[in-house]
């Protein structure tokens, strides 16, 4: 089963200046107005989660559909990063069971070709170094770059993990390869990656996707784990208007 919530709940961060300042503040995928320069909302996920994949139509909606009111920001959480160990039968069969969940639950298409590979390593890094090296080329555009591997990874069978096929697909994209190239391996993208792992540890989140909306002082968990576009819809404008009532 995939995890849901029944009522939101609050926690206090103690928020990392230093990353506040390399994505939460430095990527602004939408317009910040002074209506809502305190508040955005904080999308945890990883380009290899299946339920991330399954949530993706769900979450770009929720960016178009509040564009005008709030910001979001997406954090890569690191699902499995640094992973050396090959897939063993066993766990082909637990992701497989992930997928035809997901599949089943989103309507999101896979490619069961993917578990005919042999000695695949499940290492998240790679894919999350691509995103961030994207956020730092081209801010506005991360989000929809994870989409690209994602998409390229679940539908396309193809192995995200392997720096020749990021460099690729971020080509295909729209990206400079070169750029890209020399981005993905400096040290200030994988500090950067690696400081959103800590903070979603941090946060406490240990699944994905996780949806937070934060204000200047507190996070509302929204969602942890897959929810549906018009449930979440309703949590989003609950929250919106408790804040908009404090």
């Amino acid at each position: 089963m995939f995890p849901r919530i029944t009522k939101r709940h609050k926690v206090i961060p103690l928020m990392p200046v230093s990353y506040q300042h390399d994505i939460l503040s430095a990527a602004k995928p939408v317009p910040m107005t002074s209506e809502n320069t305190k508040l955005r909302l904080v999308y945890f996920a990883d380009p290899m989660c299946s339920w991330c994949w399954g949530f993706s139509p769900v979450i770009e909606t929720i960016r178009d559909q509040f564009a005008d009111r709030i910001p979001i920001q997406m954090i890569i959480g690191g699902l499995n990063p640094g992973n050396r160990q090959t897939l063993s039968d066993q766990a082909k069969q637990e992701i497989k069971h992930h997928w035809l969940q997901v599949q089943q639950v989103s309507g999101q298409s896979f490619n069961f070709d993917f578990f005919q590979r042999n000695d695949f390593i499940y290492d998240t890094e790679p894919a999350s170094l691509a995103v961030i090296s994207c956020y730092r080329l081209q801010p506005d555009s991360y989000m929809a770059f994870m989409q690209h591997l994602q998409a390229a990874f679940y539908t396309r069978n193809l192995d995200i993990t392997d720096d020749r096929i990021l460099l690729q697909l971020a080509e295909s994209f729209g990206l400079d390869p070169e750029s890209f190239r020399l981005t993905l391996h400096e040290e200030e993208t994988r500090r950067i990656t690696y400081l959103g792992f800590s903070y979603a540890r941090h946060l406490q989140v240990t699944g994905f996707p996780t949806l937070f909306g934060q204000t200047d002082e507190v996070n509302t968990v929204l969602t942890r784990g897959y929810q549906a576009l018009e449930p979440l819809t309703e949590s989003i404008q609950d929250w919106l208007g408790s804040v908009d009532t404090n």
